[in-house]
C-alpha cells in the first residue's frame, strides 16, 4: 500500500524565565517537538521517495516565527521545525513529496493543561514580562479561539492542492504576529542595509 500524507503532531510546551530554564527539560522538549518529527519524516521518506509521491504536515507554532516571554525554548523548538521543514520541502520536491509547516497561534485543545505545559515559573518579583504572559495564557485556557475542527477540515484539503504553500499560518492572532513580525523585519533589514552590504570584499 502507500502512504498519502503524514501529520506530525507531537508536541508539548515549556515556558519559563531565561533563568529558571532546566537543561534535562530543554533537551526532552526537543527530543518530542524537533526530534521525534525528524525521525518520523527520516523513516517514511524511503516510501515516499519510491511511490513518488506525499504530503509531510510539520505542526509548528507561530511562536517560532513571533515568539512571546516566556515560550523561548518552545520557541526554539518550533523554530527548528519551520527551518527543517523549509530544507525538506526542497530536498524532497524531485519525488513530487509536499511539505508544509503549519504555524498555528492558540486553539482549543489540552495544549495548555498540565498535562501537555511545563511550567518552570520565574524568579519572584522579577521577569514580570514572563510572568504577565504566563497568567494571560493559563488564563485563556478552555477559551482559545482556534477550532481544532476547522483546521483539521483545512488540512484535508491542503492535501488535495498540487501546489500547497510551504507555511500556513493559522488563526487570526497567527497571521498577524507573523504579518507584523514580517513587518518590523523588512524595516530593520533596510535600516541596516549599508552595513550588510558593506561586509563582503
Amino acid at each position: 500500500g502507500t502512504i498519502d500524507v503524514v501529520v506530525n503532531n507531537a508536541g508539548y510546551g515549556l515556558i519559563s524565565s531565561p533563568e529558571s530554564i532546566i537543561d534535562s527539560d530543554v533537551r526532552k522538549n526537543f527530543d518530542v517537538n524537533v526530534f521525534a518529527a525528524i525521525n518520523v519524516v527520516k523513516n517514511i521518506l524511503p516510501l515516499m521517495r519510491k511511490q513518488r509521491s506525499g504530503y509531510i504536515f510539520n505542526m509548528g507554532s507561530v511562536a517560532g516565527f513571533a515568539g512571546a516571554p516566556g515560550w523561548s525554548v518552545y520557541s526554539a523548538a518550533k523554530a527548528a521545525i519551520a527551518a527543517f521543514s523549509e530544507v525538506l520541502a526542497a530536498d524532497v520536491k524531485e519525488f513530487n513529496v509536499k511539505v508544509t509547516v503549519v504555524e498555528p497561534s492558540a486553539f482549543k485543545t489540552g495544549f495548555l493543561s498540565s498535562d501537555s505545559l511545563i511550567d518552570l515559573g520565574a524568579e519572584a518579583g522579577e521577569y514580570t514580562a514572563v510572568a504577565n504572559a504566563r497568567d494571560r495564557y493559563l488564563a485563556g485556557n478552555g477559551s482559545q479561539p482556534g477550532d481544532p475542527e476547522k483546521a483539521a477540515e483545512i488540512l484535508i484539503g491542503l492535501s488535495e492542492l498540487e501546489i500547497p504553500p510551504l507555511h500556513l499560518y493559522l488563526g487570526k492572532d497567527a497571521y498577524q504576529r507573523a504579518s507584523a513580525k514580517l513587518s518590523t523585519m523588512t524595516s530593520e533589514i533596510e535600516a541596516w542595509k549599508k552595513t550588510s552590504l558593506s561586509a563582503d570584499f
